[in-house]
């Protein structure tokens, strides 16, 4: 391991009180250069006149809070290691420009969820969920994919419980899903698109019954998924995506997955995606082409929208 450089002004303050509670605190200028390894034992606190740039490693074992600027050096592939055996919280009040990650690893062998975020982070490189669900406040806290950004070990065990916010014009599937089951959606930009379009989700396992009502319905819809809902909302531009719901035992109603025959072109049609039209207060159907080995349902084009699956609920709005 290598020692910590410190560039400009690095002032570490550790306070303790009664309860022998003890913190690592910037105040100042804080840069970890690369190949350097540095780690803290204590919750770690970034204040609001303090800059941290982590262009090397940084291991947390407690909780972390930025007030200030968290950032990396254009080009260098900063990494922040959350590792714990008790629960851990992402906090401040810096919008997610000025909490920036380029890898970051979530590995937390408490119950999870592991990880309390309350806090808008943003993520360049790669997110690795190996071991920490990453439960959002309901009223605060955002994780912003950037552009190319991706994640890794994404599964009942990892994933993001709240909203997700994916920049850019690339695929993506978002790594969402709600208390120990993750349920991704995946888009794809269609032309025209911009790397400044923005599309936020998040997974409801959940009734959409008392939001959206499902007697409120036109074509040929006959029953809507009423266990689980995904929301997509177009947050910045004017792209048209292509999106894909899957349907998992585990959370989805029978009568969506039990009939499902490739042999049986009627049985195939019979799924499909609907969409709450928020104008119109109704469900419609959006149509979809049936992947029975992934598990999924792809729609066509789509521009606006509230989604779910016919039946699972998404804010494309609507549901399967």
């Amino acid at each position: 391991m290598k020692t910590m450089t410190i560039r400009s002004l690095l002032f570490f303050s550790l306070f303790f009180n009664t309860k022998a509670i003890a913190q690592t605190v910037n105040t100042g200028e804080m840069s970890i250069l690369p190949g350097t390894v540095v780690s803290t034992r204590f919750d770690f606190g970034n204040t609001p006149t303090a800059t941290f740039t982590n262009d090397g490693e940084f291991y947390v074992f407690g909780n972390f809070n930025n007030d200030g600027l968290v950032s990396f050096t254009p080009g260098q592939r900063g990494y922040t290691i959350f590792q714990g055996n008790a629960a851990q919280s992402i906090s401040g009040s810096a919008p997610s420009d000025y909490f920036k990650f380029y890898d970051v690893l979530f590995n937390n062998e408490s119950p999870q969820p592991a990880f309390q975020l309350s806090a808008d982070i943003s993520i360049t490189g790669n997110s690795d969920f190996l071991n920490g669900i990453v439960r959002i406040n309901e009223t605060e806290g955002l994780v912003v994919y950037e552009n190319n950004a991706t994640h890794s070990n994404t599964d009942n065990d990892g994933h993001v419980d709240g909203y997700v916010q994916k920049n850019g014009n690339e695929e993506f599937t978002y790594p969402i899903g709600n208390s120990s089951f993750f349920r991704p959606a995946k888009i794809l930009p269609t032309a025209p698109n911009a790397a400044t379009d923005a599309f936020t989700g998040k997974y409801f396992l959940e009734n959409s019954n008392p939001l959206y009502p499902h007697a409120s319905k036109v074509g040929n819809l006959e029953l809507i998924d009423d266990k689980e809902y995904w929301t997509l909302d177009k947050t910045e531009g004017n792209t048209e995506i292509m999106l894909t719901l899957s349907w998992d035992q585990a959370t989805t109603p029978g009568f969506i997955w039990q009939d499902l025959d490739p042999s049986s072109p009627e049985a195939m049609e019979k799924l499909t995606i609907a969409r709450w039209d928020e104008e119109k207060r109704l469900w419609v159907d959006e149509g979809g082409i049936v992947e029975i080995g992934a598990g999924g349902i792809q729609t066509g084009t789509v521009t606006s929208f509230f989604a779910t699956q016919e039946s699972v609920p998404w804010r494309y709005k609507g549901f399967l």
